[in-house]
């Protein structure tokens, strides 16, 4: 009998080799793991390139009467004139983007449709959301209620004299 006869038991079974085999295919595994483990470490070495877009600068919102526009925004959100021409005029908040009104004939706003709901394109923040509700409602701003989104955050949308709709987020 030779040796190899003598390791298989009556089913042909040779239980030496399957102990090898295994070892084989753990070290692959470990191989592999080492070789992911060392690519990812070389990639996190790699420093991320800069993102092409530093901020947001600018922001333009359609109206339909510059000179009313200009009172409305200036009286009623307290944003501050910069500059003005016939039809574009640059509007500051003390931070933030620049908000630039542009007088059009087309009827379009500074809004889109998603599932057939308004949505606005641009939102605000504010420290006091009641004091701004009530300062809407008494210059007569269609403003719709507060809503609270139960995370920490509350909400409210407006419309400016155009139909363009704002949201104004506050912190709670």
């Amino acid at each position: 009998m030779n040796q190899y006869a003598r390791r298989r038991n009556s089913d042909g079974y040779k239980p030496a080799l399957v102990p090898n085999a295994l070892k084989v295919l753990n070290s692959n595994q470990k191989t592999k793991a080492v070789e992911e483990a060392k690519m990812t470490e070389r990639t996190a070495k790699i420093p991320a390139e800069a993102p092409m877009l530093d901020r947001i600068l600018f922001n333009e919102i359609p109206v339909k009467d510059m000179q009313k526009a200009l009172s409305w925004y200036k009286t009623v959100l307290g944003l501050q004139l910069i500059g003005c021409s016939e039809q574009q005029a640059q509007m500051n908040l003390p931070t933030g983007p620049m908000l630039f009104l542009n007088e059009t004939r087309n009827d379009t706003t500074a809004t889109f449709v998603n599932n057939g709901e308004t949505n606005n394109i641009i939102g605000f923040q504010t420290s006091n959301i009641e004091k701004l509700y009530k300062h809407l409602k008494q210059n007569q701003v269609q403003v719709e209620e507060i809503i609270d989104d139960g995370y920490g955050f509350r909400f409210l949308h407006f419309f400016d004299l155009d139909g363009n709709r704002f949201c104004v987020q506050c912190d709670n």
